[in-house]
């Protein structure tokens, strides 16, 4: 099943489970045994698709771009991610749909809008120049079928300054190792001065990108961040010297000392001001509050705006303790991703158009870092929170970037405990543009609790991509526990029955899609009841995405174990799913 996995033991949570879930062992059964043992759980996940290295470097000429055009720019990183069309097995039943049985049906959602970029210029120092707005005409909506209702930042473009601009900074690939390395031991005897510490950090590269990186590395490396002037509330104005030379200070010291250290670089950066969602921001808060005030670098490369927080880069407060731990997202982010957590005093200084209100900013979706770097985007506007009625929380997101080695995991927290939340690939799509996956998942009682999204890496829970909180006006009766899965050498999504307990006599149309896999190379799918007799299931569509689905419809007659199996030789088979009848 596509990058979701039950827990196999009933005694312990989804999270225990989903770290042994890639356990690699695995148990057989025979046909000719009088018993079925269980098996570890089965998580399928997604491939990796790997973009271009972009060795353009940046403008560092000191001139305001006062006679280029300002106009938005069009994001062509991302491909759509088109619905693909499914065709009837030769001789077989119509294609069905693709839905839990009593409840959920196969969504047919609209091709996910690019997501688009920004850019804005400026000299050091000073503010920027003031950005025209750009004509409606020229702000890449395309894509947006449905107005008002996606994530306002999808809707922007970036802004970019015309004459200057030729593409997007790229810096996947770029490696960095060597400069961060060369920044982190700087000797004390070079950090006398703002000057002297330019000098010595980016004299010595060429490619004014690698002596941005430099100076970013050295201060989220080298200063520690004042949590009591923050927690205080005695924060006062620091300029770089000072900052150099307590080496702390809250966020106005660090971008100070940024921009003292471009300008005697010759680096075009100058300091933002405004709010940004911290570590402590919830849903709700005002973000006009002291504790959200904020304050980063922008700077300008060939005509694109980038954004620069040495802040957030040094590391996070957690229990009010300062916790040192380096995170590259923040240096030259584009303005589109970084709308997400910060929103400048002066709206000219998004550097993105339309420009988004601080309403819009308050409703985005609360992501983190690994959201973007796994190219994620969430179908449909979801804000901060989501609401049901019923109990059921159903949504789908894409992925531009699967990665086989980091499949997503989401876990939602009710009461203090953590529920299971079934993580499915959506069949229908051209994976070659990226993949489509939906959430499942059900609240155990009526109140609220949270909703959070994982990148996995080597099998570890973290780090966390995106969070809702999660409001249930119902009374919990539709939760159950979903079907086990196991691990198996294909890609699977089970699409009914998704629940694991199901009602003994009753008719069920089990259904899954089989992906990434050449039919040719298709074993044979079957149930074992639980007096070990076999019903083989039979193909039923295929899809122009090369997804092959299968079903078999039957009335569970016996109470027990049901178990989805394969098998290449017929007589020794592998768990793909278990139920269980009562």
């Amino acid at each position: 099943m596509s990058n979701n996995a039950n827990n196999s033991n009933s005694n312990n949570n989804w999270g225990d489970f989903f770290t042994r879930s890639f356990d690699n062992l695995s148990r057989r059964l025979s046909l000719n045994s009088n018993s079925v043992d269980d098996d570890k759980r089965n998580r399928n996940i997604n491939d990796c698709s790997t973009p271009g290295k972009n060795t353009s470097t940046i403008d560092t000429t000191r001139n305001e771009p006062t006679k280029g055009s300002v106009k938005p720019a069009e994001d062509t990183n991302k491909a759509k991610i088109a619905p693909a069309k499914h065709t009837e097995e030769a001789k077989l039943p119509p294609p069905v749909k693709k839905s839990e049985e009593e409840r959920t049906k196969s969504k047919q959602p609209s091709p996910p809008v690019k997501k688009p970029e920004e850019e804005r210029n400026k000299s050091k120092q000073q503010p920027p120049p003031a950005v025209t707005k750009p004509e409606t005409s020229d702000v890449d909506d395309d894509n947006d079928d449905h107005p008002g209702r996606r994530d306002p930042a999808n809707k922007c473009a970036a802004v970019v300054i015309g004459n200057e601009f030729k593409e997007h900074l790229d810096l996947i690939g770029h490696d960095f190792s060597r400069v961060d390395n060369y920044a982190r031991a700087t000797p004390e005897s070079e950090t006398s001065s703002v000057a002297r510490l330019s000098k010595y950090l980016t004299s010595c590269w060429n490619n004014p990108i690698d002596k941005l990186r430099a100076i970013f590395t050295w201060i989220a490396t080298h200063v520690e961040y004042d949590t009591d002037a923050f927690f205080s509330g005695n924060i006062r104005h620091q300029d770089a010297d000072e900052t150099l030379k307590t080496r702390k200070g809250v966020c106005d010291g660090y971008a100070e000392l940024f921009n003292g250290l471009a300008s005697h670089a010759g680096l075009k950066t100058w300091k933002i001001t405004g709010r940004a969602k911290g570590h402590h921001f919830k849903p709700g808060d005002d973000i006009d509050s002291r504790e959200f005030a904020h304050a980063w670098n922008g700077t300008l490369y060939k005509g694109e705006y980038l954004l620069i927080d040495s802040t957030w880069g040094a590391g996070a407060i957690t229990d009010n303790k300062f916790e040192k731990r380096f995170e590259p997202f923040y240096f030259l982010t584009r303005p589109t991703y970084f709308i997400y957590t910060h929103i400048p005093k002066d709206p000219k200084e998004q550097y993105i158009a339309p420009q988004l209100t601080k309403q819009d900013f308050i409703n985005l979706t609360h992501v983190k870092p690994p959201y973007f770097a796994a190219g994620l985007e969430f179908r449909e506007i979801l804000g901060t929170s989501i609401t049901t009625d019923d109990d059921w929380i159903d949504l789908e997101i894409a992925r531009y970037h699967p990665d086989e080695g980091k499949p997503l995991h989401a876990i939602l927290i009710w009461n203090g405990k953590e529920y299971e939340v079934l993580i499915q690939r959506v069949a229908g799509y051209d994976a070659s543009a990226g993949k489509v996956y939906r959430l499942q998942t059900a609240c155990p009682s009526r109140g609220e609790g949270k909703l959070e999204l994982y990148v996995m890496v080597e099998g570890n829970k973290g780090p966390l991509a995106a969070s809702f909180l999660i409001k249930n006006k119902g009374s919990g009766k539709n939760y159950s526990p979903f079907v086990k899965t196991y691990r198996v050498p294909f890609n699977f999504a089970i699409q009914s029955p998704i629940h694991l307990n199901l009602k003994c006599n009753k008719k069920y149309k089990f259904e899954f899609c089989i992906f990434d896999l050449n039919e040719s190379e298709h074993p044979e799918f079957s149930l074992i009841t639980p007096n070990k007799s076999l019903q083989k299931f039979h193909k039923a569509s295929r899809c122009e995405d090369g997804s092959v689905t299968y079903e078999h419809e039957t009335t569970v007659d016996q109470k027990g174990d049901w178990r989805l199996v394969f098998s290449r030789n017929g007589k020794n088979f592998d768990f793909v799913a278990m139920y269980q009848v009562e």
